[in-house]
């Protein structure tokens, strides 16, 4: 995985000095553990439009009706699923942009 990983505060709507660096077509990895946190990240998603977003979510059920679709994942996982598929994820897309 790419060690060039910034760590964002929650709820910071990309206005930390650790997003000064961000650029579009970055990865960004959202995580929203019920509805109301895609709620939440669907009113902002203009912030993450210029970003390849994935998305982890806690509760199943999101992904299943598709509550998720406005932001525009690249990739969904649960909570719960196992993290080497997402690690897979994450190094193609870095792969594929160098």
């Amino acid at each position: 995985m790419n060690s060039d990983l910034k760590v964002l505060p929650g709820g910071s709507n990309l206005r930390t000095p650790s997003s000064m660096g961000l650029r579009s077509g970055d990865i960004i990895i959202l995580y929203a553990e019920n509805i109301n946190d895609i709620e939440a990240l669907i009113s902002i998603k203009d912030f993450f439009e210029t970003f390849r977003v994935i998305l982890i979510v806690g509760e199943k059920k999101i992904t299943e009706n598709g509550q998720h679709y406005p932001l525009s994942p690249r990739y969904t996982t649960s909570i719960d699923n196992n993290m080497v598929e997402l690690n897979a994820v994450i190094d193609k897309m870095t792969a594929m942009s160098c």
